[in-house]
């Protein structure tokens, strides 16, 4: 396992495709243009002074996403599946569960993050809508078992690494994951949760500070960020707890990359946890570049 993660020349590539777009109906408009003229906004006027928009530009896609629903406890719940167009059942694939803050939806979280076009090829992308109920028992918490759900529907219809379920949460939806992996260890194999805080279980002192203390818990590789105008959630704090659990040094922490982000220190092989603060950012929106560290996080396990 690689004891640090970076962008680096593949991810950076990942940019430049994203800045790519197809342009339709150039046939078109060039025709126009070459009995009129084309403005400098793009725009081409027709010999009778009629002014003819461009096609708006279309951002290609490397995924095929789809509307799918999944019962939990009699309802039927919702999400939404981005699979490689390049999908090889002979491959196994990461499986990525990304939980949306309070208020949203999957197919809205998945416009916001652009997460399925960082992974690209790469990796399959599920966004779940739902991500409220925090208190409820895990056994009859609908939204809780919705990400368990998700990841045996998609497990039985695609070839999934199962070593590499990783889940993606923001605000409630970080909270959530951190619920889980309290509640139902073993989920998730890792996870990157931004602007939340850690599980909310009874507590116990830890080196002077009291930490939840959940039955059976099962370390596991963690990135938590936050906004630099948003500690108040309880992210440093989450951090902190999953480095105990994974038994990482608490307080000492190493600078790695990107530059926002700490490396807690004595971290065992395969358990790494990072602490990010992004400059500049509050509570909303989330860290424009969370998805980007993320999947840099995720690849580097």
């Amino acid at each position: 396992m690689r004891s640090s993660f970076v962008l680096g020349s593949a991810l950076a590539a990942t940019f430049v495709v994203l800045g790519v777009f197809a342009c339709g109906g150039d046939d078109d408009t060039r025709a126009v243009a070459d009995a009129g003229k084309v403005l400098a906004d793009g725009a081409v006027v027709a010999p009778d002074g009629a002014r003819i928009e461009q096609p708006t530009p279309q951002k290609s896609s490397k995924v095929n996403a789809t509307d799918e629903t999944v019962d939990v406890l009699g309802t039927t719940r919702r999400y939404v599946l981005a699979v490689p167009k390049t999908y090889d059942a002979g491959r196994k694939y990461p499986l990525i569960v990304a939980l949306h803050g309070d208020g949203d939806t999957g197919p809205g979280f998945r416009a916001a993050l652009g997460f399925d076009d960082l992974a690209g090829d790469d990796a399959i992308v599920a966004y779940p809508t739902g991500a409220v109920d925090l208190g409820t028992a895990y056994d009859q918490n609908s939204d809780q078992l919705l990400s368990q759900a998700v990841i045996d529907a998609v497990k039985a219809k695609f070839s999934i690494d199962g070593a590499k379920v990783w889940g993606f949460g923001y605000s409630k939806g970080g909270f959530m994951l951190n619920e889980i992996a309290c509640r139902k260890p073993g989920v998730f194999k890792a996870m990157a949760v931004h602007a939340s805080g850690a599980p909310d279980a009874p507590k116990a002192p830890t080196e002077g500070i009291d930490f939840p203390v959940c039955a059976g818990i099962l370390g596991l590789p963690v990135l938590a960020t936050e906004g630099q105008f948003d500690m108040i959630h309880g992210t440093e704090y989450s951090a902190q707890f999953w480095a105990l659990t994974n038994g990482c040094s608490r307080s000492q922490r190493s600078a790695t990359t990107p530059a926002p982000c700490q490396r807690h220190d004595s971290c065992p092989a395969g358990k790494p946890v990072v602490y990010c603060v992004a400059p500049g950012f509050g509570h909303t929106p989330i860290w424009d570049q969370a998805a980007a560290v993320s999947w840099g996080f995720f690849n580097a396990l």
